[in-house]
């Protein structure tokens, strides 16, 4: 109970804490796992759909001029630089969005960093943007549009 109040009596006294914007937004693919490595049906699906929803430039076009993509909800089709989808065989990147004016929901920068791991991760591709991943079939991953 006293958390409760304390919470309220916060969110009372700092109105605006509770419904500015952040000041920073990281999107990331993952999807639920099957073990310690490896993606299950489920995870790999989830992956693919948040591949469709995040950016999707054939999403776009069947619903003109409606937010409908990840990439028009947070407004990042205002920045050069920001592709219109996410490859099929590119998952080692984060989108960094920027929020630099307090309560503004329109992004003031824009920013895609490649996960690059050292030892003892030397192994996990990490492949330029929209670029072959290097991966063949042995690996046990699903290489559909991993090599295009």
């Amino acid at each position: 109970m006293r958390s409760e109040a304390l919470a309220a009596l916060l969110c009372l006294s700092w109105p605006d804490a509770v419904f500015t914007t952040p000041a920073r937004i990281i999107i990331l693919r993952h999807g639920e796992k099957a073990d310690k490595w490896k993606l299950c049906d489920i995870g790999q699906e989830r992956a693919h759909a948040l591949a469709a929803n995040c950016a999707n430039k054939k999403l776009e076009k069947r619903f003109p001029g409606e937010a409908v993509t990840l990439r028009r909800l947070l407004k990042l089709d205002q920045f050069e630089g920001v592709p219109e989808s996410w490859p099929s065989g590119t998952y080692d990147y984060f989108w960094i969005v920027e929020y630099g004016k307090i309560g503004s929901d329109v992004p003031t920068g824009f920013r895609m960093i490649k996960q690059e791991f050292g030892a003892p991760y030397d192994e996990v591709p990490s492949n330029d943007w929209d670029q072959p991943n290097g991966l063949e079939a042995e690996s046990g991953c699903d290489l559909k549009g991993a090599q295009d």
